[in-house]
């Protein structure tokens, strides 16, 4: 059996590693500095392995808002099947852990068009498409979807508007007037943030 541990920067993992490598059933035991380098290297062997999260609690998802929306996962940049997933999942992190319905996310990604049962049909291939690219990274969890609501659940992100709101000074000094840049939808909250900044000043 191989043994991976993730997180090299664990205080504790050398202690861990050392025992691991003393049990007579483990032939290798290595440390990754994140989950993705443990799944590739995982995918790559062909062995029984046991994977040991010793960082699970800290927040696995970095999303960028400030400029051009991107998500991060472990640091590697997610790549979403189509690019009205990635939009959903943008609109549901500016609304900060809100529930919103099919409805909503439709107004707001089509503006003036009918919500008709085509339209309707779209929007759920959409949505199965999102939670499908969030399931192969590991991170479906930070979508929940009760009673036909959908939100992000914003603990298990690390955002930088939601670091702005707290009042954290290194993101307030990374702003640049730029909000989600690509949807027109962001503008309203692109103004409350120029604003916040007007009352900081």
């Amino acid at each position: 059996m191989k043994l991976i541990c993730v997180d090299s920067d664990y205080k504790g993992l050398a202690e861990i590693l050392e025992k691991c490598r003393g049990l007579s059933d483990v032939k290798e035991a290595t440390g990754f500095s994140s989950g993705k380098e443990a799944v590739d290297w995982y995918l790559s062997h062909d062995c029984d392995v046991a994977i040991l999260d010793v960082d699970e609690d800290l927040p696995r998802v970095r999303v960028k808002t400030f400029g051009n929306f991107e998500m991060f996962v472990d640091g590697d940049n997610v790549s979403f099947h189509r690019q009205k997933s990635k939009e959903v999942l943008a609109y549901l992190i500016d609304r900060q852990g809100g529930g919103v319905t099919r409805a909503d996310i439709f107004a707001a990604i089509w503006e003036d068009e009918e919500y008709d049962r085509a339209r309707q049909k779209q929007l759920d291939v959409i949505i199965r498409s999102l939670k499908d690219t969030l399931r192969e990274y590991g991170i479906l969890s930070i979508l929940e979807i009760k009673g036909g609501i959908l939100r992000i659940i914003p603990e298990r992100i690390d955002c930088d508007l939601y670091r702005f709101f707290s009042g954290d000074e290194s993101i307030v000094d990374s702003y640049r007037g730029e909000y989600m840049s690509s949807y027109p939808w962001a503008m309203m909250t692109e103004a409350y943030i120029d604003q916040s900044m007007v009352l900081r000043r």
